[in-house]
């Protein structure tokens, strides 16, 4: 479904069966964090540069559904990976991470795509359940590209990426799929076209790196 970006379509399939992110699987979580920051960078309005972050464009209309960490990361100096990753995934309150999800969903449901519903311990918070075509419709698209004799489109392989880091891909693909799927990205890092692709996995395995020290130091 290429008039979604990919944070939207990974949001899809990333959600439980109560249309909730979750976050007991904290790598599903910072993938999603992940994910946005990339997309971000792709649409030119922030630079990642080692272990930081850096606003350097205006967010687009098409990237509304980013506007919460599109605006927590606008500061006036670049911010460390390591305090967004703990801002969104160990903080006491889930409050970012609730903020983020709930404009993700939002902008689902305004398609059409998503129906919304309560959750919560009291009901306070929205859930997101997605439609079984939007779901449908993102799968198919990944599987349409593995089944042609082409590379993944640079979209297509992040979605893959953070759907495998973010331990989904199972839940969609066989195992030969997903044998077939890394393959795939894997020959189009050894590109002269992937590059790009070859970045984004370091950014993504960096962050989720990140995590786990900071899951250590807390325990």
């Amino acid at each position: 479904m290429r008039d979604l970006t990919v944070v939207q379509e990974y949001l899809i399939c990333a959600v439980n069966g109560k249309g909730e992110l979750g976050t007991l699987n904290t790598e599903k979580v910072v993938c999603l964090v992940a994910g946005g920051l990339l997309e971000l960078q792709m649409e030119g309005c922030v630079r990642l540069e080692g272990k930081r972050v850096e606003v350097i464009g205006a967010l687009p209309d098409k990237e509304a559904h980013l506007a919460p960490l599109y605006d927590y990361i606008n500061q006036a100096k670049p911010m460390k990976l390591e305090n967004i990753i703990t801002d969104y995934t160990y903080s006491f309150i889930d409050k970012r991470m609730r903020e983020l999800v709930e404009s993700i969903g939002a902008s689902l449901a305004a398609e059409g795509l998503a129906e919304v519903g309560k959750a919560g311990m009291f009901g306070s918070a929205k859930s997101y359940h997605p439609k079984k075509e939007a779901l449908e419709g993102v799968i198919n698209e990944v599987r349409a590209e593995l089944l042609e004799d082409v590379e993944l489109t640079d979209d297509v392989a992040l979605l893959t990426i953070l759907l495998e880091r973010g331990k989904c891909l199972k839940e969609y693909f066989s195992k030969y799929e997903q044998k077939a799927l890394k393959e795939k990205v894997k020959a189009l890092c050894a590109s002269p076209s992937g590059r790009i692709i070859k970045e984004m996995i370091g950014y993504v395995d960096s962050m989720i790196n990140m995590m786990t020290v900071i899951m250590m130091a807390l325990s």
